[in-house]
């Protein structure tokens, strides 16, 4: 229907003294409430006299803020329709006839003529409502929905702009609802599948559709690929996956468009064809038009290389879609609706799902291959009122109006994620009430672009351009980073909060130039297809790649320094699938896969094969391993692993709530942990197997506020207006910690009532030093140096250098240390470890083509030998199937056969944990376990030690005892008879949280903060106190912490005193033990550090040693000391057993307690 609406203003376009009509066009009768609602031609409302239609001319009087205007918002009544047209009540308007309508004023807020309502169109279809602009406001867009006819006009529609921003830019509340316009909206993934272009068919729903009638998944409802282009008065209207209007400049055969909103290029091809181009994933989408559809259906989606998902279709029906693999999903129809999908491949079915209506059409189940359900329920006019997920977790809608599309109120169960919703349009903000309650605040886009809580501290802002892309994005206290765009919509600069640049040059919309703040280049080389070929590094490095024509990488290869050549080679199958990779050390590993691409064995360069088995949707559910074990899982329908089987047989159960979260864990002992969580799925307790609590508090902005441990320890946390942690409390001792932050969120300064550390920082936020100050006076000063790279080159501590290089890949090759002495390393092609030396000393290390540690050989260097001709002792390593340490052998060089310095061997059982260890020098050691893995016993010669746990996990009870001469096989049980009477009764003292407080021979107190702060050995006060009594300073070793929990004096029950003193990074530099009966200086021991680990220690009694690492771990590899570079040879675990000097011999060697104590040396 065209009405002639009267205005009751002058128009902006033509000044009058008098009221003039103006024409309209509209195409949904709205906010109806008498009978002609109920009238309806193939299932659409149509206008008739005494309904409402929301509608507005071009130039609409108010939208440019004239002053004469008394109208800036509001719906027409029609008062004249077609005279020969009569249905029910009266005349009704139809396309093309005359009528006449009047604008109402409208007072105060209300809904926009102009702002949410659908683009309308003229033939056959409504259109539904999306994120407009508010009342009195200029519109942006055509509201977001569209219609299901064909033949619209997109009357109002503006090149360049869409309906409604894309699902991942939305804000939502609840489960879920947008924002900015209240809609309820919904994403499910249904079928996705790997390839060179994806398959992934995702259902999106949003309740501004409810009116789209015709939708293939009924309305609401979109997915992936019901795509199409139409044609409208103006625009081109491309309507995406999301259920979305995209609105594209008009062009005609042979020219282009470009949407720089959505970095989208349309070629119009011919009349009816057109090809998108999306600038950030380089896909092309194909539509073109049959027979006398009015929609350019989607028929394909290419890459670069000519990859390919194709789309069939009957009609306007789309009934396959073919992957880059050859996969082919069925699309099956019912009544006008997609019923079942079928994914097929290598003639089998593998994955399908099936999708259920009601009478009216309305989707209200999506059933998987496993029979998982997804259910929705819905209203007469066809809005979801509910939605259940598959574990049966139910959510409703509650809507503002029997009429709109707009959610009010929403949640589950016993206040599950439920929040109220109040809008001002007006305003342009929402106010959500719920446990968390905000203030959003959005724009004409439907972007929000600021949240705030009710009381109006700022969370965070944002700030977007004219096409809505993000050029701001800031916290509460306004720091954060500024981006620009070129005009394709590339990103061209960023501006971090500190003030540095980073630019992007790009050459076919692609980067090939990245300038950092400081000027450093990193150049992408690219072929002509655009696909990167090269990377050029700032240091120098380079890296290539190698692709076929299908651009499946075939090799990546290193170039510049001393390693060059392929790093890593692929082999594919006609379905793309990786059935082969090879590495720089000739290591060759197969791959099978089965017809969806999942990987289903893994064999690699030594024949070792790994298989998976999976269920229909996808999930493993058995795994066997190269020595033959098992691993079984059982999922629950909403994906979530519920039973595990380990090897040994031994499962573990999960449960699940809500939405997924994680609820309980039941051990294979039979153990329950519990874990309880707020209303929006934010942990809040966890209940540990003996019944004990750990309690988290939030604030309203979702923060960790408090904490109450297992042990009782209460924390209160408070952060600072940008969000950042600004302080914590502790109520037992009433410390706390002030932390301070630069406008990028790096740390500044650690203020405690012990003292204050400040860090100084470089433009970009570096670390250039670290200062301590103690309340005591003492400062502790770390500094460190950096290149143009922003590597360290050199770090002081106090007055003493530890000095780096690196090579072109960033590996450290040297480290000098204070006392000049030198380390230098070497590296294989794929960066592992290949050789050390130090001050003389070389290490050698062989590896197999797995890359493990095979042989280490090391000794000194002799004079005029090469480098890696030692004279050296080696150690030898052999693995199992699944790559454990079986075998370790260090010999020595010797007149005939070498040397034996060490030889041990484990054995493990089907769970990979050590059965047995014999070593040659101390005998062999038995292990024990229980079905949680927890060592119950440990027995090594006659020597057992056996261990009682409780339910949580903590050693209630420690034996050490004597077995006998035939109980010494490497799985005897420790019988009952075999152990003391009730010695299973805990008679270690524990407090909560497992904390220790007494055993069977030591005594401990500890303070309000779970910190050990004395120790009385029992057997030393009986010998003290023979009749009983207080123990006094001369029973108890005594500790001393501070408020950051490092220790920092320890008082021996003889007066000694031991001080530590630390850095601001924690790192202990210095001891000083100070005796009592001593007189003349301290002992003093200094630490240097490389890292987080040991470099050296100076004690003025002993003398220095220095250590070397394998970079990057905590795996000692040499120690320095008395002039000799001795070897440590390192068990399973990496614990030092031995150390070898270059003679041959062993100089240091120790067994241990289960535990980790040192038994014997």
């Amino acid at each position: 229907m065209t009405g002639m609406a009267v205005s009751v203003c002058t128009t902006p376009a033509a000044p009058s003294p008098l009221p003039i009509p103006y024409p309209t066009m509209g195409t949904v009768a709205e906010g109806v409430i008498d009978a002609p609602m109920r009238t309806k031609i193939e299932g659409k409302k149509i206008l008739t006299v005494g309904g409402c239609m929301k509608a507005c001319h071009g130039n609409e009087p108010g939208t440019l803020k004239e002053t004469l205007s008394l109208n800036t918002g509001g719906p027409c009544f029609p008062w004249l329709g077609a005279p020969n047209v009569l249905v029910e009540l009266g005349m009704a308007g139809i396309t093309g006839s005359m009528g006449q309508m009047n604008k109402s004023v409208t007072a105060g807020p209300g809904t926009s003529a102009s702002g949410a309502g659908g683009a309308g169109g003229g033939g056959g279809g409504g259109g539904g409502g999306g994120a407009g602009a508010p009342g009195g406001r200029k519109p942006s867009t055509p509201g977001g929905g569209g219609g299901g006819g064909g033949g619209r006009s997109h009357k109002g529609a503006t090149a360049g702009k869409s309906s409604s921003p894309p699902v991942d830019q939305c804000t939502t509340e609840g489960h879920p609802v947008d924002v900015t316009d209240g809609a309820v909206v919904d994403t499910a993934t249904d079928i996705e599948v790997a390839g060179m272009i994806p398959l992934v068919w995702a259902r999106h729903y949003r309740s501004s559709r409810y009116e789209e009638r015709d939708a293939a998944l009924g309305p609401g409802w979109a997915f992936s690929y019901e795509q199409w282009i139409e044609e409208g008065e103006q625009v081109l209207a491309l309507r995406d996956g999301q259920g979305r209007w995209i609105w594209l400049e008009k062009v005609g055969p042979g020219e282009r468009a470009f949407h720089r909103r959505e970095r989208l290029e349309l070629h119009r091809g011919g009349a009816r064809e057109y090809r998108v181009a999306e600038l950030g994933s380089r896909q092309v989408r194909v539509f073109a038009a049959e027979g006398g559809s009015a929609r350019a259906l989607l028929r394909a989606i290419r890459d670069v290389h000519g990859n390919e998902i194709r789309l069939d279709y009957e009609g306007d029906r789309l009934v396959r879609i073919v992957d880059t693999a050859g996969r082919e999903l069925g699309v099956r129809w019912k009544d006008g609706r997609i019923t079942r999908l079928e994914l097929w491949a290598e003639r089998r079915l593998w994955q399908w799902v099936d999708y259920r209506y009601d009478r009216a059409g309305c989707l209200i189940a999506a059933v998987d291959a496993v029979g998982g359900v997804e259910a929705y329920e819905v209203d007469a006019r066809c809005r979801m009122t509910a939605a259940t997920l598959k574990n049966g977790e139910r959510f409703w809608y509650a809507y503002e109006n029997p009429h709109g599309h707009r959610c009010r109120k929403t949640g589950g169960r016993d206040g599950f994620y439920e929040v109220e919703l109040r809008r001002d349009e007006r305003a342009r903000t929402t106010e959500v009430r719920g446990e968390e309650p905000r203030v959003y605040t959005w724009n004409a886009d439907g972007l929000v672009t600021r949240a705030a809580l009710p009381d109006g501290t700022v969370l965070w802002e944002r700030a977007y351009d004219e096409d809505a892309r993000l050029v701001a994005e800031v916290n509460g206290d306004g720091e954060g980073v500024q981006t620009w765009h070129d005009a394709r919509g590339n990103v061209v600069r960023e501006m971090d909060a500190l003030g540095n640049e980073t630019r992007w040059e790009h050459e076919g919309d692609l980067v090939v130039r990245e300038i950092s703040p400081e000027g450093l280049v990193t150049q992408v080389v690219r072929d002509a297809r655009g696909e990167v070929s090269a990377v050029l590094l700032p240091a120098g490095e380079a890296v290539s790649f190698g692709r076929d024509e299908r651009g499946r990488v075939t090799g990546v290869y290193a170039h510049g320094g001393e390693q060059r050549g392929l790093l890593f080679g692929y082999e594919h199958d006609a379905q793309h699938n990786v059935i082969a990779e090879i590495d720089a050390r000739g290591a060759r590993t197969t791959y099978a896969h089965d017809g969806m691409g999942r990987p289903m064995s893994r064999t690699d360069a030594l024949g070792r094969t790994t298989r998976v088995t999976y269920d229909p949707m996808g999930r493993p559910i058995r795994m066997e391993r190269p020595d033959g074990t098992r691993a079984v899982a059982t999922y629950d329908r909403m994906g979530n692993p519920v039973r595990l089987v380990d090897a040994l047989g031994q499962t573990t159960q999960l449960a699940y709530q809500g939405t997924g979260v994680l609820a309980q864990v039941v051990e294979p002992g039979g153990g329950v942990w519990r874990f309880e969580y707020t209303s929006k799925e934010r942990l809040h307790v966890i209940t540990n197997p003996k019944g004990e609590k750990y309690v988290f508090g939030y604030d309203d902005a979702g923060r960790v506020t408090r904490e109450e441990t297992f042990d009782g320890r209460k924390l209160r946390y408070g952060y600072r207006s940008s969000g950042r942690l600004g302080r914590i409390e502790l109520a037992a001792d009433r410390t706390w910690r002030n932390l301070f932050y630069d406008r990028a969120g790096n740390l500044t300064g650690d203020e405690t009532p012990d003292g204050v550390i400040g860090y100084a920082r470089d433009p970009m936020g570096r670390l250039l030093g670290a200062v301590l100050e103690e309340a005591s006076g003492l400062r502790v000063e770390t500094w460190f140096e950096r290149d143009r790279f922003g590597r360290v080159v050199c770090e002081r501590q106090g007055d003493k250098a530890v000095r780096y290089a690196y090579d072109a890949r960033g590996r450290r090759i040297e480290r000098v240390m204070p006392n000049g002495a030198r380390t230098r390393y070497a590296y294989d092609a794929l960066d592992a470890l290949s050789a050390v030396e130090h001050d003389g000393h070389r290490v050698a290390i062989e590896r197999d083509v797995l890359g493990r540690e095979v042989q280490r050989t090391s000794g000194a260097l002799r004079d005029g030998d090469a480098a890696g001709e030692v004279a050296a002792i080696a150690v030898r390593s052999s693995y199992d199937a699944m790559d454990r340490l079986i075998e370790q052998r260090a010999t020595a060089p010797a007149p005939g056969v070498p040397k034996v310095l060490v030889a041990r061997q484990w054995l493990y059982d089907a769970r990979g944990r050590v059965e047995r260890i014999d070593d040659a020098r101390w005998g062999a050691t038995a292990y024990r376990y229980d079905r949680v893995d927890r060592l119950l016993s440990a027995q090594r010669g006659t020597v057992r030690e056996v261990f009682a746990y409780d339910p949580a996990g903590s050693i209630t009870r420690m034996l050490e005892e004597l077995a006998g001469n035939d109980d010494l096989g490497p799985l005897a049980p420790a019988t009952r008879a075999q152990q003391p009477q009730g010695w299973t009764q805990p008679s270690w003292k524990l407090g909560p949280g497992g904390v220790l407080r007494r055993t069977e021979t030591v005594a401990y107190e500890v303070d309000a903060r779970g910190r050990r702060t004395a120790k009385v050995e029992l057997a030393r006060y009986r010998e003290n106190h023979p009749s009983g009594g207080a123990a006094t300073e001369q029973d108890m070793t005594r500790y001393t912490w501070d408020c950051r929990d490092r220790l920092r004096e320890v008082r021996l029950p003889d007066g000694t005193r031991v001080i530590m003193t630390y850095d601001a990074f924690g790192r202990r530099v210095s001891k000083e033990v100070l005796r009592e009966a001593v007189v003349g200086l301290p002992r003093r021991v200094e630490f240097v550090w490389d890292g987080d680990v040991l470099a050296a220690d100076v004690d003025n009694e002993h003398g220095a040693r220095t250590f070397v690492h394998a970079p990057g771990t905590f795996v000692p590899l040499l120690q320095q000391q008395d002039g000799r570079v001795l070897t440590y040879v390192n068990d399973h675990l990496g614990t030092p057993k031995e150390l070898l000097d270059p003679r041959g011999l062993v100089a240091w060697s120790a067994a241990h307690s289960a535990w980790g104590k040192i038994t014997d040396v």
